[in-house]
């Protein structure tokens, strides 16, 4: 019962461990998810297989899924320039483009 037990453990371990990379990788090299699942030969070929993913040349290919997907963010941001007046006064009183593009540069 104990060996048992044991067993039963390790097999939901495993099935953790696929879920967690089923949700970060697209494809993963087969070295790689060996190390994963301490799983070897013909029990990881089976174990691939019963994942419904793929192997071929050295590496697991898993379908696209909710989790990892690739997706597209896009970030906007709002930015107050309330001293942009001081620069105005700048130039006015070097009333020199130069320098007024200097003041520019270092956002005064």
């Amino acid at each position: 019962c104990s060996e048992a037990l044991t067993w039963m453990i390790v097999f939901i371990f495993v099935l953790d461990i696929a879920n967690a990379v089923a949700m970060t990788f697209q494809s993963i090299e087969l070295e790689s998810l060996q190390k994963y699942v301490h799983l070897k030969g013909q029990a990881l070929s089976d174990f691939v297989k019963a994942q419904g993913w793929t192997e071929a040349n050295g590496v697991v290919s898993i379908p696209v899924n909710k989790d990892n997907e690739a997706k597209t963010t896009v970030l906007t941001e709002n930015i107050k320039f309330e001293r942009m007046h001081h620069i105005d006064h700048f130039k006015y009183l070097f009333n020199s483009e130069k320098y007024y593009a200097m003041l520019t540069f270092f956002h005064f």
